[in-house]
């Protein structure tokens, strides 16, 4: 079989505009060659010439999946369908547009109907266990990952997914054994084996996170927070302002960096945050997230000037960031430095003149020395 180049089949339509065969070529030329908008034309002429031609709807369908335009995608497997009824790719394809429309009822049923007509197909039961995953129905969604990794054995995803959705279900053991398995299957991949650490995190059982989460962290250094975490917890705090200095290395702007050392679950968590914190001063003297962090912990502690202090100093190592400056002027604020906080908020102002959280701090500002028509102006 002659197979035809882009350009030949462009001439060739070209040549013989009603030529339906060439324009669903030219179609499949184009969505080979990821041009999905060219192959929408493409496809569009080829319905204009066949209004039935069902495989025409059903691959501009992905066409549009593949620009991620759901609404339309899902219009033309809806009218594959119409034509060509119960084929299961069509409905595997239409549960996907569902779900991307988080519109997870009609998701599940069109996926459900499609592990009917095709018992033996591993991706309508994987996505199927999405869906339900997404509505919490968990133990549904078990039973799907479940057979999606019966009919393939060696994708680690199913079991990846069902170890998560065990973790929901509060089935800590099975979780692990699906965890394991999805490691066998792929052990370079950091997802299963961060996932393991994490049950055995949420089980206290510290030693087995710490080893887990650490070689998670050699396969993909994205999973330093949570090992940062646990050092938090555990008080090794030298190791936790280690690991905060890499993640702001990597995304100075990483507010989860500051999570990592003041989640609920731990004991004084903001003194041992500013310890932390102060650490990581030491190995990044020059790093604003460090500064403006230590500025957070402060000000949880209600220790006012210092809070102010290091956001003056986060300020001056990092002069655009507005939301250092509104934390400096609300701490301004606290310590009734009401003429400095004033003219913090005005630097916001000037910086960002559409600012509406700098008028308004600037407006209680006003209120608190007594300017009420200030404050109403701004």
């Amino acid at each position: 079989m002659l197979v035809m180049s882009i350009e030949q089949l462009e001439q060739l339509v070209a040549d013989e505009p009603e030529n339906s065969d060439a324009w669903f070529d030219l179609g499949d030329a184009y969505a080979d060659d990821d041009r999905h908008e060219q192959a929408v034309a493409a496809y569009y002429a080829v319905i204009r010439l066949e209004q039935s031609c069902a495989s025409a709807y059903f691959n501009l369908g992905n066409a549009y999946r593949k620009l991620r335009q759901y609404e339309d995608a899902l219009e033309a497997y809806r009218q594959a369908d119409l034509l060509a009824p119960d084929d299961a790719a069509t409905l595997y394809y239409i549960g996907q547009c569902f779900y991307h429309l988080s519109r997870y009822q009609d998701a599940s049923e069109s996926l459900e109907r499609a592990t009917l007509l095709d018992p033996s197909d591993w991706y309508s039961f994987y996505a199927l266990g999405n869906v339900f995953a997404e509505q919490e129905r968990y133990v549904e969604a078990c039973s799907a990952f479940k057979r999606a990794a019966e009919i393939d054995p060696e994708e680690a995803d199913a079991y990846n997914q069902l170890g998560q959705t065990y973790e929901f279900l509060e089935d800590y053991d099975n979780a692990i054994n699906a965890y394991q398995q999805a490691r066998r299957l792929t052990k370079n991949d950091p997802s299963p084996i961060f996932h393991l650490g994490r049950v055995y995190d949420w089980l206290g059982q510290n030693d087995l996170a710490l080893a887990y989460y650490q070689q998670a962290v050699r396969l993909d250094p994205a999973y330093n927070i949570p090992l940062g975490a646990l050092y938090q917890r555990l008080s090794r705090l030298q190791e936790a302002a280690e690991i905060f200095c890499a993640v702001i290395d990597a995304e100075p702007d990483n507010g989860n960096a500051y999570n990592m050392l003041t989640a609920e679950e731990y004991p004084d968590r903001f003194e041992s945050a500013v310890e932390t914190l102060l650490l990581a001063k030491s190995l990044r003297p020059n790093a604003w997230p460090i500064e403006y962090s230590l500025g957070m912990a402060y000000d949880e502690l209600n220790r006012t000037d210092d809070a102010i202090a290091a956001f003056c100093r986060t300020v001056i190592m990092n002069p655009t960031h507005i939301g250092a400056r509104v934390q400096f002027g609300d701490c301004l604020r606290k310590a009734e430095r009401y003429d400095e906080a004033l003219q913090v908020f005005q630097e916001i102002i000037q910086i960002r003149p559409a600012s509406d959280t700098a008028y308004r701090k600037m407006g209680i500002t006003l209120c608190r020395i007594g300017d009420h028509e200030g404050a109403a102006k701004a």
